[in-house]
């Protein structure tokens, strides 16, 4: 099945006959993903459920939209959400250590990269 995502040369192919329709939208820079991505396992071993992780960047999509993220233009809202950061990974025992020159990079190397392992079926989870 395809589904549109957004402009008409942007689609996605699920699988959800294996997934059930279970995506997951992985950010490779958000701490928020990062943080869910650690739960999945537990949830999966639990439920048995299957998730199919979608690799986006959600600044670019902030941006498609017209949307600013509150935590890059308000440094109140950024340290709220660096605190509130640490009492989830604190509430799950993750362990988390923010890179300092991640939002300097162009991460769609990351993205492209997979992609390519969903193509060719080396995705994790």
């Amino acid at each position: 099945m395809t589904k549109r995502v957004g402009p008409a040369d942007a689609t996605i192919q699920t699988r959800s006959s294996n997934y059930g329709g279970r995506g997951f939208l992985l950010d490779f820079i958000s701490p928020y993903t990062y943080l869910a991505r650690t739960q999945l396992d537990g949830i999966a071993a639990r439920t048995g459920a299957r998730f199919r992780m979608w690799p986006m960047h959600i600044l670019n999509l902030m941006k498609t939209v017209g949307n600013t993220p509150t935590t890059v233009v308000c440094s109140n809202k950024r340290k709220y959400a660096a605190q509130d950061i640490g009492r989830w990974c604190a509430r799950h025992q993750v362990p988390l250590k923010l890179n300092p020159h991640l939002m300097k990079g162009d991460h769609s190397l990351t993205l492209r990269g997979a992609l390519v392992a969903q193509e060719m079926n080396l995705e994790d989870g």
